[in-house]
């Protein structure tokens, strides 16, 4: 967890410096890519109904940098979130790699997450967005032409709420900017009551900045309160419900070794969150089959999720989640002891990934030949 919290951390506030390069207001660049891959790509009505939004969340990466997969994963989350077009609003996601196009299909392999992605054409769209690019990854959002936000794109879920929600303010951005560049020297300096003192300062303009929370669990780690952090978060999410799912994960792991009354409590909250969202279901059964002893393993409730994932991913078109959620829903009938129930989800995935050709085929057929053997016994 430490590992993963540093490098969110530190990406982070490097690219703070460049957010306001390309000031707010300005118009927004355009994007000349070769698109490898393709997403959902709604249009900005010609003719725009009374307050009608048109927002482009565009992200510049590099595909041989080490965390690029898990950029990529984040996106194809983000697509599920927001990408499409509804009534008041449309939001079109865009990733450009600064690569060429061998090395992005080298880096993708299998692999083809279902997201608009690209490599640069000529190195043009760089060079339009460069004077605001500190470090890649790095996220553009504009909204009807004008880029209204720009960071790391860790912060593009807490953005685009309030984005759509019309609570965004620029000026609390900026204030929030010029926090972060005291906690960026607190960080660096390892003085954890600072850290915590100067989060806290930014958490009380936007209580979802993800850096700021990351850094207030960070200070608690420095002092190894994991009890602190667990009270922290516990309180956190009380007093903010509409807290994402990320955070409550981070309160059930540190709760693993927790009394049972409280994990319990807990993981059933967070399950009741989770099933809002057929996005945040599948994420929260994979997270719990992944991480869950087998004594707590909360058996019901991630059937529940896995079952909610399923019947969704099933008639949205999207295949890869699709196959992703009829593995979760194996494994959550495997630990239920459900085997029949277990292979046929599973026949099922593999089918979907040997039509698609991906990267998860190998795996898949794995589990496939596991489940299998198991009926044999």
């Amino acid at each position: 967890m430490r590992a993963l919290l540093l490098i969110l951390l530190f990406a982070a506030f490097t690219a703070v410096q460049a957010q306001i390069s390309l000031a707010p207001g300005a118009k927004m660049p355009s994007v000349s890519a070769d698109w490898i891959l393709k997403g959902q790509s709604p249009e900005r009505p010609a003719v725009s109904p009374e307050n009608f939004k048109f927002f482009q969340i565009l992200t510049f990466a590099n595909a041989l940098s080490p965390d690029f997969q898990q950029t990529l994963n984040l996106m194809a989350s983000l697509e599920e979130m927001y990408g499409g077009k509804t009534e008041h609003s449309a939001v079109l996601l865009q990733t450009v790699a600064k690569n060429s196009k061998e090395e992005l299909t080298r880096t993708l392999a299998g692999n083809r997450p279902e997201l608009n992605l690209g490599v640069d054409k000529d190195g043009r769209s760089y060079r339009n967005f460069a004077v605001g690019i500190a470090t890649l990854p790095y996220t553009f959002i504009s909204q009807n032409g004008a880029i209204v936000w720009s960071g790391h794109p860790i912060e593009i879920e807490s953005v685009m709420d309030a984005l759509l929600a019309g609570r965004f303010s620029l000026s609390s951005q900026r204030k929030v900017a010029e926090l972060r560049s005291e906690l960026q020297t607190a960080l660096r300096a390892g003085l954890p009551d600072v850290v915590a003192q100067t989060a806290d300062k930014i958490l009380a303009i936007s209580p979802g900045d993800a850096i700021a929370l990351q850094a207030r669990l960070y200070a608690f780690q420095l002092k190894r309160q994991t009890a602190g952090a667990a009270k922290f978060l516990t309180e956190h999410i009380r007093k903010h419900p509409e807290s994402k799912l990320w955070l409550r994960l981070a309160l059930l792991n540190l709760l693993r070794d927790a009394a049972p009354q409280e994990w319990n409590r807990a993981v059933e909250e967070t399950a009741a969150f989770a099933a809002k969202s057929p996005m945040n279901a599948l994420l929260l059964a994979q997270a719990l089959l992944q991480t869950a002893e087998p004594p707590q393993l909360p058996v019901k409730q991630i059937l529940g999720l896995a079952k909610q994932a399923e019947a969704h991913f099933r008639t949205s078109g999207r295949k890869q989640l699709h196959a992703q959620a009829l593995e979760t829903l194996a494994r959550a009938n495997y630990a239920a002891c459900r085997l029949d129930d277990a292979l046929a989800a599973q026949r099922e995935a593999v089918q979907i990934r040997e039509e698609r050709k991906d990267s998860g085929l190998s795996a898949a057929k794995g589990m496939l030949e596991f489940y299998q053997n198991l009926k044999k016994l």
